[in-house]
């Protein structure tokens, strides 16, 4: 079983073997090209924000792909980029949490080991101030219009400021995000947006939120690039990655450690009332035979599926004691778990498998994607990609395939002789939440805008090198 602590004692040796940093520093970089990078605009959400390891931090907007990019413009006529910046400290996070670090804990079996854990016992409750918001918002229009937490239709919502703080410390009221973005004049423009539109759904186990209407996208993304590109203003666009492929569903694994086989006799010991049960609902006309095959549970010597419950099973089954049971199963191949799992629960608590006190204890559904929930994720961000190359090719926009540099880094993407994949915290490229870049991650987004831009308009932009960028800090 690959834990968290197994990955982290890859790390440092993987660093220290890797080939010392390349880089042509005279490649030319003062044309723009047919762009003119007097006014760049970004327009997104939190991946456009900065935001890493849960959190909106000072440090991380200065390290944005935005500012990364901007700063490579002004070498060819860009002007200034400016940023709706906190104060300096330990970021603040959608719970008002401070940024995640590494650090040691105890887990429930009294073993040390190295993993995401709070900076600090709270985030920069003071930056959602009244006095410092006023501040902030006097100081617009900004050049870097990310919010976390957005939806695409959020950024044509006026009054979205009275939902989101994070768009409240630096908004007009009732000024929707793409007014915000226009007000700024931009002669160029980058949107990154639609991540969100699915990621709520997958993050809550499709058990909560929603996935965006591929009508509605299209609508609100089609108006998106109407009002960017109203007054003649170039840009690039960027498609959705699949997030499912991200570190926050491929970490936690999706089987139990190598079971004996006493402690699987033992297990399908306890599910056996269950079993019998299943059938007896088949013969009572509760459930089909096939559902009940999909929910009969059985372990064997060796790693087994961990038990789930899905709320995609239909029909109720009475317990023979009383009552019902819930609708679990074993999970089947290509489904995940999310970052959030409770590990102790699945260690100590019998969670994906059963208490000897208290019986069956599957994992709850918000843990869990299942083939259902992950195929109305990938629809729906090929669905959304398909409107974004459209609307791109149909408006002489560069195009950036994040989706294709993700498939590309699940590989193994190297840059001067270090190579950064998907894998959680030894892959190098994502923060502590398994969801967001880290410093090094939206560098390499950067340049991949970079090389968008230059293709397209034909410009001569140089690109950074993505080794020069922090990546995680060890204790």
């Amino acid at each position: 079983m690959k834990t968290l602590k197994n990955i982290l004692y890859i790390l440092p040796l993987s660093l220290a073997i890797a080939c010392a940093p390349e880089f042509d520093e005279d490649i030319p970089s003062g044309d723009p090209g047919s762009a003119d990078f007097t006014n760049y605009v970004a327009v997104g959400n939190s991946l456009t924000a900065g935001y890493q390891s849960s959190a909106l931090r000072r440090k991380r907007q200065e390290n944005s792909f935005p500012a990364i990019l901007a700063e490579q413009m002004k070498l060819a006529g860009g002007g200034e980029f400016k940023q709706p910046l906190l104060d300096a400290g330990v970021g603040i996070g959608n719970t008002l949490n401070a940024e995640l670090a590494l650090g040691y804990t105890m887990d429930c079996k009294n073993e040390r080991s190295l993993g995401p854990v709070p900076s600090a016992p709270q985030g920069q409750i003071d930056q959602f101030a009244p006095a410092i918001i006023g501040a902030t918002v006097a100081n617009g229009p900004y050049n870097n219009v990310g919010v976390p937490g957005a939806k695409s239709f959020h950024l044509a919502f006026s009054g979205y400021d009275t939902l989101n703080p994070f768009y409240q410390r630096f908004a007009i009221p009732n000024e929707p995000v793409i007014n915000h973005a226009v007000r700024a004049n931009p002669t160029f423009f980058s949107l990154w947006i639609g991540n969100n539109d699915v990621l709520g759904y997958a993050l809550a186990g499709g058990s909560s939120d929603a996935v965006t209407p591929n009508t509605q996208f299209n609508q609100v993304y089609t108006g998106l690039i109407t009002a960017l590109t109203t007054n003649g203003a170039k840009g690039v666009v960027a498609n959705i990655p699949n997030i499912t492929s991200i570190p926050h569903f491929t970490t936690i694994p999706t089987s139990t450690p190598s079971l004996r086989q006493g402690q699987a006799d033992t297990l399908n010991f306890i599910y056996a009332s269950y079993n019998a049960d299943l059938d007896s609902a088949v013969a009572k006309g509760q459930i089909n035979q096939p559902q009940a095959n999909k929910r009969k549970i059985f372990f064997t010597a060796g790693a087994n599926p961990w038990v789930i419950i899905d709320t995609d099973l239909n029909g109720f089954v009475t317990k023979t004691a009383g009552g019902t049971w819930p609708p679990m199963r074993q999970m089947n191949s290509g489904e995940l778990l999310t970052l959030t799992t409770p590990q102790n629960s699945l260690k100590c608590d019998g969670m994906g498998t059963a208490s000897p006190l208290t019986g069956p204890n599957p994992i709850p559904a918000q843990y869990a994607l299942t083939r259902n929930e992950i195929k109305s994720i990938n629809d729906a961000v090929t669905s959304y990609n398909i409107t974004i190359k459209q609307l791109a090719d149909a408006n002489g926009l560069a195009f950036v395939d994040a989706n294709a540099i993700l498939e590309e880094m699940e590989k193994g993407l190297s840059f001067n002789g270090v190579t950064y994949s998907t894998e959680f915290v030894s892959g190098g490229a994502f923060s502590l939440d398994g969801v967001h870049p880290n410093t090094v991650g939206y560098a390499i987004i950067a340049n991949a805008h970079i090389d968008a831009i230059n293709s397209k308009y034909g410009a001569s932009l140089q690109k950074v090198n993505v080794n020069n960028y922090e990546g995680i800090v060890f204790p």
